[in-house]
């Protein structure tokens, strides 16, 4: 099987390459005007294409607007945001330059989440991959067959210019008997919003507890294939899909499933969340099944910071969740989900058998 690029110089690597340069290129200085963009020809040119394709007016400025539109359709609020600020399509950060738009940026977080420059930098170096990956697949989907299903390389307002829009989320979640995470199964379901949309979905997927290589990975099982991988750190990693069909709005939703499987040593965080959902998602459904020995004594759902989240509500509240099945399941749908915040559920786990135990320090016999 021949897994080489093809060499058409909108879908090819040396393209994808250009696309890189071109926007790290336009994030300096004052960031993408339309005179800079003139200058990066091989990205003004697709983003042109794009707009031809679609029937729209060219212009330098509709130009700028598809880049914006591309990066807002990227899942990972911070990552978004990130490059936004940096190529200064944020109208929050107007510095003159790109160590003024960083420092803007990086005064939103507060004390307990404050970030460094070189953090910053990684989160844009990202977006700025999935941007050049977006731009290239709307292209070449089509004569990717042959392109190895698990590539690795060094997830809103959507439209067809990048990641799908999903309109419902399901997830399922799975503990050992120890309380570490086995799997998360997922269900997206996905609209096209105007015919013959790109067929690619970003999603994105990190495990804080432990932070070693191998400790995710990502199936493909119903209605989709992986597209390419991209590890951001040790413990999380960004999956592009490409979905079995190219959706125009009369297709309806849209479903397909994933799993993301963990190989991990020690009890997890009692915490699950949805971080910053897209604009067009109007459901989410997080389920969770619990093992033998570990299990929660209470649980709550939050809509806020993960941090606040944490923090068991008082009962007035009305947030705590009722422990079904002896305190192995939980669940919990949240409607019209609002962007840029994290859904989820937060718990105290019982006691145990196993304490804090490692995994490895557990007889094997049971």
């Amino acid at each position: 099987m021949d897994n080489r690029w093809p060499t058409d110089i909108h879908g090819s690597s040396d393209a994808h390459d250009m696309y890189i340069i071109d926007l790290k290129e336009l994030r300096k200085d004052y960031g993408c005007t339309p005179e800079r963009l003139r200058t990066r020809t091989t990205l003004h040119m697709a983003l042109c294409k794009r707009l031809q394709n679609r029937r729209e007016e060219p212009t330098v400025e509709a130009c700028i607007g598809e880049l914006r539109d591309l990066v807002e359709s990227l899942g990972d609020a911070e990552k978004r945001t990130a490059l936004l600020a940096a190529l200064g399509l944020d109208a929050r950060f107007r510095g003159r330059n790109l160590g003024e738009r960083r420092e803007e940026y990086l005064a939103t977080f507060t004390l307990r989440e404050r970030r460094g420059l070189k953090t910053l930098q990684r989160w844009e170096d990202w977006a700025i991959e999935v941007v050049a990956d977006l731009v290239q697949g709307d292209a070449t989907f089509n004569r990717l067959r042959d392109e190895p299903a698990n590539a690795t390389s060094p997830t809103t307002p959507l439209h067809p210019l990048g990641s799908l829009p999903t309109v419902k989320l399901a997830s399922v979640s799975y503990f050992s008997d120890a309380g570490i995470p086995v799997r998360v199964e997922y269900t997206r379901s996905v609209i096209a919003p105007a015919p013959d949309s790109n067929p690619l979905v970003v999603t994105a997927n990190i495990y804080l507890t432990e932070n070693r290589k191998g400790i995710i990975t990502i199936e493909a099982t119903f209605g989709c294939r992986i597209y390419r991988q991209y590890h951001t750190g040790d413990n999380s990693i960004v999956t592009i899909f490409e979905i079995f069909k190219r959706l125009s709005p009369e297709d309806g939703l849209y479903s397909f499933g994933y799993r993301v499987l963990f190989d991990c040593t020690v009890i997890s965080d009692p915490v699950l969340w949805l971080d910053s959902p897209e604009h067009t998602l109007n459901q989410y459904d997080a389920r969770i099944v619990f093992g033998r020995d570990r299990f929660p004594l209470r649980a709550w759902w939050f809509v806020n910071s993960v941090n606040y989240g944490r923090i068991e509500p008082t009962p007035s509240e009305g947030k705590h969740l009722q422990v079904l099945d002896d305190g192995h399941y939980l669940f919990k749908t949240f409607n019209n989900p609002v962007p840029y915040l994290a859904h989820g559920i937060a718990w105290v786990w019982n006691e145990g058998p196993v304490g804090g135990q490692s995994i490895d320090d557990l007889d094997p016999s049971g």
